[in-house]
């Protein structure tokens, strides 16, 4: 792989699945991916290597930008719990970075009924965020 080209199709399988790949290289990879914001197959690379830092790295990012996915992926890889906290914590900052519907599932998985209601009223007017016109009599 050439050191400005990121790995493609190929290149990631023989990174993923290769027995005979320094680890070097697959973190070194998934460094180039992380840095591209191809945060998944970053990910995908570093538990390959067992890279638990590079993980946490996105993890982190993830839940900065409240990219739902992402952040899941992260923690399942890490082995770690996520708390009804973290779950309503993540869907505020989803919501305040224009993500309404990762919002809306962690607000499911915090267990937030109000903030859930509230939420698929406002999404169901099919303009995102802009609540549906009100009807008049």
């Amino acid at each position: 792989m050439a050191k400005d080209q990121l790995p493609g199709f190929k290149e990631m399988r023989r990174l993923l699945y290769s027995k005979n790949v320094p680890v070097e290289d697959i973190v070194a990879a998934g460094d180039e991916l992380a840095r591209a914001e191809r945060y998944s197959d970053a990910l995908d690379l570093y538990e390959n290597a067992q890279n638990l830092e590079g993980v946490r790295s996105i993890a982190e990012k993830a839940f900065s930008d409240g990219d739902v996915g992402i952040w899941m992926k992260a923690r399942r890889i890490l082995k770690e719990p996520i708390t009804v906290e973290e779950w309503g914590k993540l869907a505020e900052v989803a919501l305040s970075a224009e993500k309404p519907h990762f919002a809306l599932f962690a607000y499911k998985r915090a267990g937030n009924e109000a903030k859930v209601e509230e939420l698929q009223r406002t999404l169901s007017g099919d303009k995102g965020l802009v609540p549906p016109p009100k009807e008049t009599p």
